[in-house]
């Protein structure tokens, strides 16, 4: 059987350069392991060194101690392939961090992108269908969202939040919890608040208002008033597929990545 090997060596290629920063961490903390071995290694052979040293100044008949200057002018040489080893390990660490760096740089442009087409879409969707239409696709959206989540109760994992016992979903995190429209409500006001008193909020500060467990994406995502405006939710009702009835809450406006900046 034949080996395609340029199709190996390209698949190779993109597999290293897909994992590239965490080889380069792989590399680099092997690189400082092997630094502080060797340099254990080495001190025996640099103390036998500054010992021979002392002894050939007390039979030369000076005094047997030895200047830092001269310490590290007698061994040196001994943690060569410690310093190697560091700077190596240094460098690899640092160029993962700098391509973590592009890679999260090239993903805030992609969603910035991502959310001007969608503000867009939205915009024009208003002006070419009815409010009816609108509401009409929100509403299978909605049921869409439901349709493709957890199917039976117990695999939705519902969190019981303390402020009411109507089943509800959040449609940005996909999380079924217990409470009511009023609560609900209620952490939108307090969120706002926020928003005219610090102009931008975080995602999860909405969560820690219902209360829901923060989320790794609720520190990248929020709202800023300049541009957003205020938090407003709407509430679509809906059958779980389970058979209860459940609250759908959406988002007029979804949070954004760069909710933080001060310009659009």
């Amino acid at each position: 059987m034949k080996v395609n090997v340029k199709g190996l060596l390209a698949t190779a290629k993109k597999g290293i350069v897909k994992h590239s920063p965490e080889i380069l961490i792989g590399i680099g903390v092997t690189s400082l392991v092997t630094a502080t071995v060797t340099a254990v290694k080495a001190t025996p052979k640099a103390m036998n060194l500054i010992e021979t040293a002392k002894r050939e100044k007390k039979q030369n008949g000076e005094e047997p101690t030895l200047s830092k200057g001269e310490i590290i002018k007698k061994t040196w040489k001994c943690y060569v392939p410690s310093a190697i080893s560091i700077v190596a390990g240094t460098a690899c660490i640092v160029g993962a961090h700098t391509v973590h760096a592009k890679r999260s740089a090239a993903l805030a442009t992609a969603c910035k992108l991502t959310e001007k087409a969608l503000e867009e879409f939205k915009e024009a969707t208003v002006e070419t269908v009815t409010e009816k239409k609108l509401g009409e696709i929100k509403e299978k959206v909605a049921e869409k969202k439901l349709e493709n989540g957890p199917r039976t109760e117990e695999e939705a994992h519902i969190v019981l939040t303390g402020k009411g016992n109507d089943l509800c979903y959040d449609s940005i995190s996909g999380r079924y919890f217990r409470s009511c429209k009023e609560s609900i409500r209620e952490a939108v006001n307090d969120l706002n608040d926020q928003l005219n008193n610090e102009d931008y909020a975080p995602l999860n500060d909405f969560y820690y208002r219902i209360p829901l467990e923060e989320t790794k994406m609720g520190d990248y995502l929020g709202w800023n008033r300049s541009y957003d405006g205020l938090l407003d939710v709407e509430f679509a009702s809906k059958i779980a597929p389970w058979g209860e009835p459940c609250l759908v809450v959406d988002y007029r406006i979804y949070p954004r990545y760069d909710y933080s900046e001060s310009y659009r």
